[in-house]
């Protein structure tokens, strides 16, 4: 049999065995009582996020991502400086970005991950999800299969624990979308991603085997852990 892993990391629920794989609008020039401010506020662009200046975090003890691990959330701002040309600015929060140092994997190692983890069996519900960049290296916004979130998730966003191989606890924030029955992991969800070492296409298992309280099964594709690298950014 052969699997073939879908890059948009799409979760996958089990309860017992069960498992299954601004833009901007063109320029308007500025009433001509604004064209001083507007001038000026062209000079100033926001800073885009590069990969430049790449320095190690493990061993570095001046320096933990764990402490900048917050979520990386994009905002529409509308430039107080040009109040009527329509203009938005994005701004970012800060967040670290970090880029493997795991040697190439092949299809067959994911392969191999991935049917690990579709072996996990539970009395409890569980729901089974492939990291992919976004959940792992950048943003660190993990969503949650749907049918596991309308079937054994509340219906409401708060805090939960999620308990890692070593059963050391991490607090996350569940974030509940009631107008599709959606979830995600947010807030905490970085920490638990770095603090474990999580790599773009291991798989995680997360079994819920109290309210509010997930066990997670780490199926790594690479067992060997390799230091991720910090980019760090300048403005």
């Amino acid at each position: 049999m052969s699997l073939v892993l879908r890059e948009e990391g799409r979760g996958v629920t089990g309860k017992r065995a069960r498992a299954t794989t601004s833009d901007l609008p063109a320029d308007a020039s500025a009433p001509k009582k604004h064209s001083a401010l507007a001038k000026k506020a062209g000079k100033r662009r926001p800073q885009a996020a590069t990969s430049k200046d790449v320095s190690m975090i493990v061993h570095n003890p001046t320096f933990s991502l764990l402490d900048e691990s917050k979520t990386f959330n994009k905002t529409q701002i509308r430039d107080k400086n040009v109040p009527r040309s329509g203009k938005f600015l994005l701004r970012t929060t800060k967040a670290p970005v970090v880029i493997s140092q795991r040697r190439r994997v092949t299809e067959e190692e994911k392969c191999l991950a991935l049917r690990k983890a579709m072996e996990f069996k539970s009395k409890h519900p569980f729901t089974m999800q492939i990291m992919i960049e976004s959940y792992v290296y950048v943003g660190f916004f993990m969503n949650i299969a749907c049918e596991f979130v309308r079937e054994s998730l509340p219906r409401t966003s708060k805090k939960m624990t999620l308990w890692d191989p070593m059963g050391k606890p991490w607090d996350v924030s569940y974030v509940y979308y009631g107008d599709r029955a959606a979830g995600s992991f947010g807030g905490g969800w970085g920490r638990f991603a770095l603090g474990n070492n999580l790599e773009k296409s291991d798989v995680c298992v997360f079994e819920l085997f109290e309210e509010d309280n997930m066990r997670v099964h780490i199926y790594r594709v690479v067992p060997e852990i390799t230091p991720l690298l910090r980019a760090s950014n300048k403005d």
